[in-house]
């Protein structure tokens, strides 16, 4: 893939001079350089004579190689999605090559902006967005460069806080039947209308599933409640963050 180098032959200070290939067949005539028309992986051998008036100088020979670029590398995961805030595994290049190179990773298709070196490379965007990731694979006896492999990135978005309305009230009397609340998605969530009803701060503790929550609490007292909107439709499925809200129970005079 690399441009086929020029050779520059020297001699007695003239500039006739004649090129072979090792078969004998003339290639180029009264020229000082030689460029190569082989494309393919290999070994070529050619010959040089210098002509000054009459005579003909020995040949000499020279040799041009075409290496073989290794195979472009695997790459497991392929493609890494998270939740925005969470952390993402590495990716980890294998080679498919006898003997492994050395990596190199990029963040464009032109491979001019260099982000990683290394078998492995853990992706630093933080922002929601699909990301693409190439990586190539170097020799290094012959320095040769493979093909890319790419890779993809992907954070999702969190659907926003939801909203929660009551009936009749978020404030009863002792003795009265437990209000309803009521989920709903604020404008412009990108969840897909699931709620989660925790009574922890740290939601570990879940009290209910779906749009509507009746508390179970009797006894008097203030008691604060979380509610959730997750994406289910994402992988991995991505929970927002969490509105409080409270229920009273207050004591009959």
């Amino acid at each position: 893939g690399d441009i086929n180098p020029l050779f520059t032959a020297s001699g007695s200070g003239g500039s006739n001079f004649n090129w072979y290939d090792i078969s004998g067949n003339t290639l180029s005539t009264n020229t000082i350089t030689f460029t190569s028309l082989e494309i393919n992986p290999g070994t070529y051998t050619y010959l040089v004579e210098e002509v000054v008036g009459s005579c003909t100088s020995l040949q000499t020979n020279f040799t041009f190689t075409i290496h073989t670029p290794p195979a472009a590398p695997s790459v497991l995961p392929s493609t890494i999605m998270i939740c925005e805030g969470g952390v993402p595994s590495d990716f980890v290049a294998n080679t498919n090559n006898p003997v492994a190179g050395t990596f190199n990773w990029y963040d464009d298709i032109t491979l001019t902006n260099q982000i990683g070196t290394g078998v492995t490379f853990t992706p630093t965007q933080t922002v929601a967005g699909t990301y693409t990731y190439w990586i190539t694979e170097t020799d290094v006896i012959t320095a040769c460069i493979s093909t890319t492999s790419s890779v993809t990135f992907t954070i999702h978005d969190l659907p926003l806080i939801p909203m929660v309305s009551v009936a009749p009230s978020a404030v009863i009397c002792d003795g009265d039947n437990n209000p309803t609340f009521t989920a709903s998605q604020t404008l412009g969530s990108v969840g897909t209308n699931d709620f989660t009803w925790y009574d922890d701060v740290t939601l570990t503790n879940q009290v209910g599933t779906g749009t509507t929550f009746i508390p179970t609490q009797t006894s008097v007292g203030i008691y604060t409640f979380w509610l959730t909107e997750t994406n289910s439709s994402s992988l991995p499925m991505c929970e927002g963050g969490a509105l409080a809200f409270t229920f009273e129970i207050i004591s009959l005079p």
